[in-house]
């Protein structure tokens, strides 16, 4: 005969089955964390000590856990880090705040790596402070590599006897040479980082595109400004032209008829002509070249 349970008993069963969950799930999670590629420790927010190490932690420091962690970590220390960032990871109320991600040089070994600390609940109910770093000294070494190539490349852009600067992807300029300083009279500390096609008003007066744009990308407002453009392999090459010198006496056709086949030309440019003759012009010539 089924007998059955009082309250207390009954409160008891219920209370081992949560337990056994809790359990559970900190086994399951504390699995995941031995899996990762990445040296992951929990601490006691409040005395230091260290709650758990995974598999890789371990590997660079031994097992230390119930040790207290700044004294493990960072030896020759008299107190918890500088750098500590428990007063971060919870809110006045309490809650966890979001994780704080840093990056840290490791002084021993010269490492470089990214650093996530979060505050979560342990099973016993109390704060305490999960700390999850992956070491990223490869990824540093190539943004140095690429700096110092950045730096190298603007050096021998300096250097360029011609006007040169360099706009990246976004329209922003990245590099203005001594040569291009000395043509605008504006200097590179004025025009680097500027975007919106600054670079265009020494030029024009005006923001529009200009050549450089078309690399980058190519709309009806760019394909209006140059008329004689020319794709060579990925590079664009074009011509423009500040005047026209015109002898009215040419060989094949009059020069008051190349004038009126400009006027008229939607697709070709006009730029302003010079007339060079060696004739007296009537006083009609000087009306139709007005």
């Amino acid at each position: 005969m089924a007998r059955i349970l009082n309250k207390q008993e009954m409160d008891s069963k219920v209370g081992k089955a949560y337990e056994q969950e809790l359990k559970d799930n900190l086994d399951r999670f504390l699995i995941l964390l031995d899996s990762l590629d990445a040296a992951i420790y929990v601490a006691d927010m409040k005395t230091y000590e260290i709650l758990y190490m995974n598999r890789y932690m371990k590997r660079l420091f031994g097992d230390r856990v119930g040790d207290i962690c700044w004294k493990n970590f960072q030896p020759g220390e008299s107190g918890p880090c500088k750098f500590c960032t428990n007063d971060r990871l919870l809110a006045a109320s309490g809650e966890p705040t979001k994780p704080v991600v840093w990056d840290y040089c490791d002084p021993r070994t010269g490492g470089w790596w990214e650093i996530r600390d979060q505050a979560i609940a342990w099973p016993d109910g109390r704060m305490v402070r999960l700390e999850i770093a992956f070491n990223i000294s490869q990824r540093k070494q190539t943004e140095e590599r690429l700096r110092m190539s950045g730096e190298r490349l603007t050096q021998i852009i300096d250097f360029l006897p011609d006007a040169t600067f360099v706009i990246d992807t976004k329209g922003k300029v990245v590099a203005w040479n001594h040569a291009i300083e000395k043509m605008t009279g504006i200097k590179a500390r004025d025009m680097v980082g500027k975007g919106d096609y600054e670079y265009a008003i020494p030029f024009y007066g005006k923001r529009r595109p200009v050549l450089i744009d078309l690399v980058i990308r190519w709309d009806k407002e760019a394909e209006a400004a140059y008329k004689y453009v020319k794709k060579e392999g990925d590079a664009l090459v074009s011509e423009t032209y500040d005047c026209l010198v015109l002898d009215l006496t040419l060989p094949d056709i009059s020069g008051f008829e190349l004038l009126d086949q400009l006027e008229q030309s939607e697709s070709l440019s006009k730029p302003p002509v010079v007339v060079y003759t060696g004739k007296d012009l009537s006083k009609a010539e000087i009306e139709r070249l007005q």
